[in-house]
């Protein structure tokens, strides 16, 4: 009789172990719920819900892609219907029926044009990320520029200098606006054998472009003499002013020179240019381009140094002084930081699935479309040439954005039907076959209370057995 119900007591404990089983499976509708219902089916299963979930945050990363590139697309539209513009107005520019006045009211309007672009360029993000333009790296380092304006001073030169007196607050604006904090200036004149250094209230330098204006006011009143020893006046300057050296991968040492006419000390040419290069000094250019002689040697110094010129034979040229050497001097300033960065997508769940998709550089300095001239016709022709080449960039670069949407629309919806293959597949390993399981819980059910009745009529026939022994004892 003992082991009659022992025999049934095991039999009631494991199968509610097995009901208990079921449930949990029912109730979670897992066939896995621990290491032990299946010890390697949930090693597959937990490296394919690794895959699964890359796949998912993979597909977000494209579609954060896709808006960024949707983000430059625009910039680039509203930049190509500029350059549109502008070619029109060149084109109107290049015919001769206009007057010298006609084409200083369309040069002014170009001008702002590309102040457009380059808002648009520095001002379209994504996220914070400039995507038409460089990003503005804060290192902790101040930025600095030093800028010594070198001025002929000879008696055809006051409408020169107060050219670019009027503009000189803008170009200062503009260079701070490239994030140059510390700026110095200084000043120096010359005519025929006088080279004058001028001193300001803080000394040789001022950091107050209105003492380099009073400077300038200084020598509109006192022009005379007809020698420009410009290389001499700028070789004096090198080596009178103590230029802070340049950081790792910027130009901080500029020299401006304003001039109506060419050198007369131009056998100096070649020690001037090598003494600029060996103290890394940048020399911008304020002059004709269309002397008969001696531009060539002012094309040379601007050239073999990285600077920039300014034409004072076109009208208005004095926003360009303002627009073009602002803008430069404060990028060569940063020009260790101004590389355009390519963006990486992470497009899998793996190491090794990335896409680079590479920005434009949509400014105006990068499009070529800085130096438009608008005098003559032949200037005009040189113009469309400029702004043939910048559509033709944007154009290009619009078409490879394009491409990348494209690409990453077709690996979006590739991963879109990984991930659904592999949830199902996952799921044949892990999830419960709930008909299946409901039947088993029924049949551990019905031979857990069968069990429970034979262990209890076990418990019985052991009562009555005893009784009965005792009363035939008695």
């Amino acid at each position: 009789m003992k082991i009659l119900n022992n025999f049934s007591m095991s039999n009631w404990r494991k199968r509610n172990k097995r009901v208990s089983r079921s449930i949990e499976k029912l109730s979670s509708g897992l066939r896995i719920n621990k290491a032990a219902d299946d010890a390697a089916g949930l090693a597959i299963s937990e490296r394919m819900e690794s895959k699964r979930r890359g796949i998912c945050q993979a597909q977000r990363n494209i579609q954060d892609g896709i808006s960024m590139l949707q983000t430059s697309e625009a910039g680039l539209g509203k930049i190509q219907e500029y350059l549109q513009r502008m070619r029109a107005l060149i084109i109107k520019a290049a015919n001769d029926t206009l007057s010298l006045g006609d084409r200083a009211k369309i040069e002014e309007e170009i001008d702002e044009l590309r102040s457009g672009i380059n808002d648009i360029a520095n001002h379209t993000m994504f996220n914070e990320t400039r995507v038409l333009c460089p990003p503005i790296l804060d290192t902790g380092i101040q930025k600095k520029a030093d800028i010594v304006f070198v001025v002929d001073n000879t008696g055809s030169m006051a409408t020169i200098q107060e050219e670019v007196k009027n503009n000189l607050l803008d170009m200062i604006q503009n260079i701070s606006d490239t994030g140059i904090t510390d700026i110095r200036m200084g000043l120096v004149e010359y005519k025929d054998f006088i080279i004058n250094k001028f001193s300001f209230s803080s000394g040789k330098w001022t950091s107050n472009p209105n003492e380099i204006i009073n400077g300038l006011d200084i020598m509109i009143g006192s022009n005379s003499g007809g020698t420009e020893n410009a290389m001499q006046a700028i070789s004096e300057a090198v080596d009178y002013y103590d230029f802070r050296d340049n950081e790792v991968g910027t130009h901080q040492k500029h020299i401006v020179l304003v001039t109506n006419e060419d050198a007369d000390d131009q056998n100096q040419l070649s020690s001037t240019i090598s003494e600029l290069q060996v103290e890394d000094i940048q020399l911008y250019g304020v002059y004709k381009f269309d002397f008969v002689d001696g531009v060539e040697e002012l094309d040379a110094l601007v050239n073999d140094t990285g600077g920039k010129a300014v034409d004072i034979s076109k009208p208005l040229w004095g926003k360009d002084l303002a627009t073009n050497f602002g803008s430069a001097i404060g990028e060569a300033g940063s020009k260790g930081e101004l590389e355009m960065p390519d963006i990486s997508l992470q497009i899998g769940s793996d190491e090794s699935d990335n896409l680079l998709i590479k920005l434009m550089d949509a400014r105006s300095s990068k499009l070529g479309i800085d130096l438009i001239s608008l005098t003559s016709s032949e200037q005009a022709m040189e113009a469309l040439k400029k702004i043939n080449m910048a559509m033709d960039m944007v154009s290009s670069y619009r078409s490879e954005n394009g491409s990348y949407r494209n690409r990453l629309e077709y690996i979006q919806n590739n991963l879109a039907n990984y991930e659904l293959n592999i949830t199902s597949a996952k799921s044949m390993i892990t999830d419960s076959d709930m008909v299946k399981e409901i039947m088993e819980l029924t049949k551990n059910q019905i031979i857990s209370e069968a069990s429970e009745a034979i262990t209890v009529q076990a418990k019985n026939i052991l009562r009555d057995f005893m009784e009965n022994l005792l009363a035939s004892i008695e």
